[in-house]
């Protein structure tokens, strides 16, 4: 029996079929180079996907279409290929014809790739030619030392000096950093900083990340046409814009004067939070958990984004979140975001100059810190992504059951939730849940099912040791155990003898 084409995934943004009957099908080279530029993926070759049933390619051609494919790649169809010779497969199909797999990873070093001087992403289920704008930002998205070039025509009077001084005597805080630089003549300083450097003909010039952290706005607006930094406070629903802006636009800001500038307004913005310790019914200050969380997104947006691309860095304050967007797409998942010790720096002049004042996490916490913060405070979990080249970081100022407001939410799923969430970050058996919600057995079952289905919770383990927790707050728990002991020892004395990983 013939194996349907509906028994198959859909394409998507990582599977793209292909007919092939007699010779290798041109357009699949458009959605290869598109899967290197993107995020990978495969093509299959002899599935019409207007057609019931697959039909393979005929056996006396097959090995002539891979005579055709490497012809190709070796003779510089692409710009470049991260295929090799065991990502091609064949797979027999139940009619004695043959399907060719293809497997594309993601280029890491040499995108974009181009096809006939064209470069291609992959959008969903299509290949999209982008412009050489878009381009240029991927092939800058490779590059992870964009702040070190050297800003032709520059000098030192392109920068702000009070900035300059002010960080300096930041800096000098630390006594072994004022024995190392505080005597040092100012141009030898700004070179040690690689705030300033010589070409090969030995001009002295601005680096990049220099200009923009302690340039003179019209001076980076000159070089950089984009550069646009705007914080907006909304949390007042009564003004019908915003109750306040701080703006490169109005104000001569680098990113230096606008990060002294922007943070006193988010840490006076929230509010002082408590938690009751379980041992002694004590208050336990945790406002300023958020405080650091808020610090870290504002840095990490400032030395993650793309200053070169079109778009701007813009914090937005409203009464459920806090929104930092900046250029640039994200260059680590989501989940390595917020769970893992792992980090890429766009602009490592920036992140540098943060770095040496004490500002910034060590390298890789920045996401975690984040979590963390919403974890203590029981709020509704952080967002990463990118959309659109641009990347957004929420952090929720409300609880995870008031987020849900919208949702269709049961009053026993509203129950189990607040159980579940008292429990974070230890997952929850059902017979607890059960205990403490009075809810009879089929009807917790039900409605726990219903919960994982909306992905508002997940189930951790099998049989008997199934437990439940938020959605991804597993994930974090050995990142926390790692880097917040307060936090494990609350676990461990929480949980006692009960306390084990699944």
């Amino acid at each position: 029996m013939k194996k349907k084409f509906k028994d198959l995934s859909k394409e998507n943004h990582q599977i793209e079929y292909k007919k092939c009957e007699k010779k290798f099908p041109k357009e699949a080279w458009e959605s290869i180079a598109s899967f290197e530029n993107t995020d990978g993926g495969t093509i299959y070759l002899g599935i019409d996907e207007n057609k019931e049933f697959i039909n393979g390619i005929s056996n006396n051609v097959v090995q002539k279409i891979h005579e055709q494919f490497w012809d190709g790649i070796n003779n510089g169809v692409l710009s470049y290929s991260t295929i090799k010779n065991d990502d091609i497969k064949d797979i027999q199909c139940e009619n004695g014809r043959t399907v060719i797999k293809i497997s594309v990873r993601k280029s890491t070093h040499h995108r974009p790739v181009f096809y006939k001087g064209n470069a291609y992403i992959r959008k969903g289920p299509n290949d999209y030619k982008i412009s050489l704008e878009e381009a240029l930002t991927i092939k800058r998205d490779n590059d992870l030392n964009l702040d070190r070039k050297l800003m032709r025509g520059t000098s030192i009077s392109d920068l702000n000096m009070e900035d300059i001084d002010r960080y300096r005597s930041k800096l000098f805080e630390d006594p072994i950093q004022q024995e190392r630089l505080g005597k040092l003549p100012l141009n030898v300083f700004l070179q040690r900083l690689n705030v300033i450097d010589y070409d090969e003909n030995e001009n002295l010039f601005v680096t990049l990340g220099g200009l923009l952290f302690f340039g003179k706005t019209n001076v980076i607006i000159k070089h950089i046409p984009h550069f646009q930094l705007d914080y907006f406070d909304k949390s007042n629903p009564l003004h019908e814009r915003y109750s306040n802006r701080i703006s490169s636009i109005v104000y001569d800001f680098n990113i230096y004067s606008f990060y002294n500038n922007v943070i006193s307004e988010l840490y006076s913005g929230v509010k002082n939070r408590f938690s009751i310790s379980e041992k002694n019914g004590e208050r336990i200050e945790t406002g300023s958990t958020m405080r650091k969380a808020l610090r870290e997104a504002l840095i990490n947006t400032l030395m993650h984004a793309d200053y070169e691309q079109s778009g701007y860095i813009r914090i937005t304050v409203t009464p459920e979140n806090y929104l930092f967007e900046n250029p640039g797409t994200l260059l680590i998942t989501p989940e390595q975001f917020f769970n893992e010790i792992k980090t890429k720096v766009r602009n490592p002049i920036i992140s540098s100059l943060f770095v040496k004042i004490g500002l910034g996490e060590r390298e890789g916490y920045g996401g975690e810190t984040i979590q963390n913060a919403a974890t203590m405070n029981k709020l509704k979990s952080p967002e990463i992504y990118s959309s659109d080249n641009i990347t957004h970081l929420k952090i929720w100022s409300i609880d995870f059951l008031t987020s849900l407001d919208n949702k269709s939410i049961n009053d026993y799923e509203k129950n189990i939730i607040k159980v579940i969430l008292k429990s974070e970050p230890i997952p929850i058996s059902r017979k607890k849940i059960q205990d403490v919600t009075k809810l009879s057995y089929s009807i917790t079952n039900r409605n726990l099912s219903s919960l994982i289905d909306k992905k508002i919770i997940d189930k951790v383990g099998n049989g008997r040791g199934t437990k439940y927790s938020m959605k991804n707050s597993s994930k974090t728990l050995m990142r926390q155990m790692q880097a917040f002991p307060d936090i494990l020892r609350e676990i461990i004395k929480k949980e006692g003898d009960n306390f084990h990983l699944s």
